[in-house]
């Protein structure tokens, strides 16, 4: 075994509250504040698709730029390699 295997991560949309500040229950923790591994895998990558998919324009940069720092985020926290980085990581490694 390499390390510990985490298996539940802050809410990286509401960042551990559970509720935003206007009293909104979050919707990816659902106010529970923690979220387990793999709804985390799959919120990162809905987070990169969003980031991938704004158009351009210079009001949609700082939105992508942070969809993309949280899906960062979000991998680096469970220490592993983002799925859209794996294909240079197999390609430097050949």
């Amino acid at each position: 075994m390499s390390g510990p295997r985490i298996i539940r991560v802050v809410c990286p949309h509401c960042q551990g509250r559970g509720y935003f500040a206007d009293g909104v229950r979050c919707t990816v923790c659902a106010g529970s504040e923690r979220i387990s591994a793999d709804d985390a895998r799959a919120f990162a990558i809905d987070q990169r698709r969003a980031a991938d998919a704004n158009g351009p324009g210079e009001l949609s940069w700082p939105q992508k730029r942070k969809c993309a720092a949280v899906a960062e985020r979000v991998f680096e926290t469970l220490h592993e390699l983002p799925p859209w980085r794996r294909h240079y990581a197999w390609e430097n490694a050949q």
